[in-house]
């Protein structure tokens, strides 16, 4: 791949669009090398130089692997087992180097997905992008509607401040001590699926993971992958940049402060005024603005005056095409 700027790799790799990249650099979240920048000319060569975006390595894109494993029970969810366990990295090529998006427990089994694409990795998995993920759950014992309400609702699960939130849960099937299930959810808790349905009453005998997001494992064999296609990536894309879509800019709006400053600042403009008019012996205008279109009189007007104990008194007024203040002067 040939040397490009900066904001063009971050678009190519999938990273941002290219104004949003823009954006990104310029609040110095990206760096090269190890170095932070934020001016938009700089050129990087993409199989030399390391670009990351919040400290996450952006990959190019024609180095992008995408993969789809169909996880049997029995293999656990990790790079390296300390305890020497089978790991799902066992099932799938070792390069380029893949990690598994998620977890599932050792017992679990069903769709995982795998990528070295650490951008779309970490919103597949940041809580406000809400991705859903289905399973099947084969559990003890009948589940009846009041179950099935508190799952819908929301379980406090032990130890947790808050509770699960709702999930979307529909029988299957029934039968003799068993229900099957299927249960959608959105969170991402430790053994969370098992958890609720351990909470109102119903331990998980068999739990199968079916959908990812837009992700479907069909009829996928147990044990082995398959690549995404590029309307899988796309719409894992489209997905999980929804947010990103700029906000329209705020409206300004004066605040307290400058409103109260309009008084005595129309007042000052319009004394002024009438002084300039009286030194050249003119007549001030009368014209009450109230009544004046935009093409009345001068933006000013004396509506009365008085002298007040050796004090002139004067009730000004001054008008602009969407203002009208209205005051005293106590003149010497």
């Amino acid at each position: 791949m040939a040397t490009m700027r900066l904001n063009r790799f971050l678009a190519a790799s999938g990273a941002a669009s290219r104004r949003k990249a823009e954006d990104l650099i310029r609040a110095g979240r990206v760096s090269v090398n190890g170095h932070p920048v934020s001016e938009l000319a700089v050129v990087v060569d993409p199989a030399h130089d390391r670009v990351e975006l919040d400290g996450r390595r952006v990959v190019p894109a024609e180095h992008l692997v995408y993969l789809l494993l169909h996880k049997p029970e029995g293999f656990v969810t990790t790079v390296r087992d300390p305890q020497g366990r089978p790991t799902v990295m066992s099932l799938i090529p070792n390069r380029p180097r893949l990690f598994p998006v998620g977890r599932l427990d050792r017992d679990t089994s069903g769709l995982l997905l795998f990528t070295n694409d650490g951008i779309l990795a970490h919103r597949l998995l940041h809580p406000r992008f809400k991705f859903e993920k289905e399973y099947e759950a084969l559990v003890q014992g009948r589940v009846e509607e009041e179950a099935l309400a508190a799952l819908r609702t929301g379980v406090k699960l032990e130890g947790k401040r808050r509770p699960t939130a709702p999930a979307q849960v529909d029988v299957l099937s029934r039968r003799p001590g068993r229900t099957r299930l299927r249960v959608v959810i959105h969170e991402g808790r430790k053994r969370q699926v098992r958890n609720m349905l351990a909470a109102v009453g119903h331990p998980v005998l068999r739990l199968h993971r079916v959908r990812f997001g837009p992700l479907v494992l069909g009829t996928l064999a147990e044990g082995t992958f398959r690549e995404l296609t590029a309307e899988e990536i796309t719409a894992l894309r489209r997905l999980a940049g929804r947010t990103e879509k700029a906000k329209p800019p705020a409206r300004p709006r004066a605040g307290k402060r400058t409103r109260s400053l309009l008084l005595p600042l129309a007042l000052l403009l319009a004394g002024a005024a009438l002084f300039a008019a009286q030194g050249a012996g003119a007549t001030p205008p009368s014209t009450d603005p109230i009544s004046a279109g935009r093409d009345g009189p001068p933006p000013y007007a004396v509506l009365s005056r008085a002298p007040v104990g050796g004090v002139l008194q004067m009730e000004v007024a001054y008008r602009s095409d969407s203002l009208l203040v209205r005051g005293f002067l106590f003149l010497p």
